[in-house]
């Protein structure tokens, strides 16, 4: 898990043709100091303490378009983000339909959650701001996975530049989709991803859908436990 499958790879988590899924773990995070939460993860959720904004690290599962998966780790360090590059080729574009379109994956994410009695998530605008920026880096920079090789930014650097305080967060990305529906069942159909969605840590999401780059639509999920909530407590 920690590998990037390229576009036009095979592996156990191919959907279709057309579809690339990434995997990426979750970060949890506890009020103090902050502490680097491992590398890459297999998708076993794992924790070690955090500081302001970061802590623990669990393994959510994060998708892209293109026809491959892959799960990338987490780190609880905040990094730098530094803005996407443009080309004119590759420069993100707002679908028409960017609204009606994560309003769907909303409703739909939620429809799944309450079928294996996860709880609902609520809209966040800070993680749906975090969702369209990597979006658009995904795009413009030319890749797929969990962390910028341009830039070095991972989930938690994001998070943290994004403002978001949180005990746990997680990502799932995709990528040439055509609609809400198709990203939704693609992340139920791989496990890593369907393992992200529906984890009940989650209270909040944000997702972000951009046009453009080799796969032409790329959608991104940031699914987090703001630390204005209780930490989560895992079933006994």
């Amino acid at each position: 898990m920690g590998d990037t499958m390229r576009p036009g790879a095979l592996s156990v988590f191919l959907i279709a043709s057309a579809l690339l899924l990434g995997g990426c773990p979750t970060l949890t995070s506890e009020q103090g100091a902050q502490t680097p939460a491992g590398g890459p993860s297999s998708g076993t959720p794992q924790t070690t303490p955090a500081s302001s904004g970061g802590g623990a690290s669990t393994t959510p599962a994060a998708t892209n378009p293109g026809g491959t998966t892959q799960t990338a780790g987490v780190s609880g360090t905040n990094g730098g983000g530094a803005s996407p590059s443009t080309t004119a080729a590759q420069t993100c574009q707002k679908p028409l339909q960017d609204d009606t379109w994560k309003s769907d994956v909303f409703r739909l994410v939620n429809q799944e959650r309450a079928k294996y009695g996860a709880g609902p998530v609520a809209w966040n605008a800070a993680l749906e701001s975090e969702a369209v920026e990597y979006a658009c880096e995904l795009i413009d920079d030319d890749f797929f996975a969990h962390v910028n090789p341009r830039t070095g930014s991972t989930l938690a650097d994001r998070t943290e530049q994004a403002g978001y305080q949180y005990w746990i967060v997680g990502e799932n990305l995709a990528a040439g989709q055509p609609d809400p529906p198709s990203v939704v069942d693609a992340w139920m159909n791989s496990p890593e991803h369907r393992e992200n969605l529906l984890n009940s840590a989650f209270t909040e999401m944000g997702v972000g859908v951009r046009n453009g780059g080799e796969y032409k639509i790329y959608w991104v999920q940031e699914l987090g436990r703001p630390q204005s909530a209780e930490p989560y407590r895992t079933p006994q």
